[in-house]
């Protein structure tokens, strides 16, 4: 049955078969704005017989993480885009809490290096027709240079937003209160360390579907500016990534503290493939399918980044992989759902996901 607010059945046709059963063929359509995917089933005596489809995989990659960003651009946003969200390609920092509000914008994350601006990325905000343009982390991240390169790629208003704090963690508690402009007071935050990227990663798809922004956090404490978030949204749901080695017990408590009446889940596992398989096993039980995964690295952060904004645009998982191998919790997640899948996206080239991967996922989704 239809389970998304964009989800409908199309045309069904029956046929009296020649045992005297009933055969109904449909359609079922899911059209998130410019995404569209088409299921067809055969029922049989209210009971579906045949998936005449099997799964695809694809893969969008450029010649650097750059290229790539645009290319996921052009594929989640074919046709316009009044907003660009802007971030830095160097470093995790100021960029890891980039895609959830680009999905919160309805906007593509393009990736842009300090002190230059990329013909190809000019060139991808030009054709977006974008009026606006918002520049997450301060100018050690993203210069004025490079802010101003942007705003003359725009139309019309050519107005550019920076959404910053003074360091990491007041960056990502600036762009939560962003989200809660553009789409109220969330029901819950993301709590992940700002240490290092895996774990804000794999909450990212969570927090941007979802509208959970994440926090980045210090082990043993939460820094002031996510205090002073948690305290003034008082979220009712407190999802922290990772194992008390990464976020400890005392910073959850103390999270809760600020929020009084809140309740906490921890999601995380021995290594950065389980914790990302644990933050999309909860996600799917919060809505998100599996029926368009996206697959990226697990050992860099450019691509997942800009990977979060296409699953966010489809609804579905991300998961993370290794260079040449899909990882176990991965492979599991994709067994357990195959039969839901239609289609699957590796983000990135071959030099961070190999054959070896994809290989992996094939086996995956046509395992008995």
């Amino acid at each position: 049955m239809a389970r998304g607010p964009w989800e409908r059945f199309n045309n069904p046709q029956a046929a009296l078969l020649p045992d005297g059963r009933i055969a109904v063929l449909y359609c079922e359509t899911n059209d998130d704005y410019t995404a569209s995917e088409s299921k067809v089933f055969l029922w049989l005596d209210g009971e579906p017989a045949v998936r005449d489809f099997v799964a695809r995989g694809s893969r969008i990659a450029g010649d650097d993480r750059y290229e790539t960003a645009v290319e996921v651009s052009r594929e989640a946003f074919p046709s316009k885009a009044t907003t660009v969200v802007v971030a830095t390609g160097e470093d995790f920092a100021d960029a890891v809490t980039a895609a959830p509000l680009a999905a919160s914008l309805r906007a593509p994350l393009l990736l842009v290096r300090r002190n230059r601006l990329d013909d190809v990325v000019a060139a991808e905000i030009r054709r977006l027709g974008a009026r606006y343009a918002v520049v997450v982390g301060g100018p050690g991240a993203v210069s004025e240079g490079v802010a101003n390169a942007v705003r003359a790629q725009l139309v019309r208003e050519r107005r550019v937003d920076r959404v910053a704090g003074p360091d990491r963690y007041g960056t990502s508690a600036a762009v939560a209160s962003r989200m809660a402009e553009v789409r109220g007071d969330p029901h819950g935050v993301v709590l992940a360390t700002g240490d290092n990227f895996p774990d804000a990663i794999a909450g990212g798809v969570l927090s941007a579907r979802k509208n959970m922004p994440v926090l980045l956090t210090r082990s043993g404490q939460i820094p002031e500016a996510a205090a002073d978030f948690i305290s003034r949204v008082g979220p009712a749901e407190i999802v922290v990534i990772g194992d008390a080695t990464v976020v400890s017990d005392e910073a959850v408590s103390q999270a809760l503290e600020l929020s009084p009446g809140a309740s906490a889940i921890r999601l995380g596992g021995p290594t950065r493939y389980d914790t990302a398989a644990a933050v999309v096993e909860h996600a799917l039980e919060r809505g998100i399918t599996m029926e368009q995964f996206v697959v990226c690295t697990g050992e860099a952060f450019p691509d997942a980044l800009t990977a979060s904004v296409l699953a966010a645009r489809r609804n579905s998982a991300v998961l993370l992989t290794r260079r040449y191998e899909l990882p176990e919790p991965s492979a599991r997640i994709v067994r357990d759902h195959r039969d839901e899948v239609l289609r699957w996206t590796v983000v990135g080239g071959t030099g961070v996901v190999s054959a070896g991967p994809i290989r992996g996922i094939s086996a995956s989704v046509l395992s008995p």
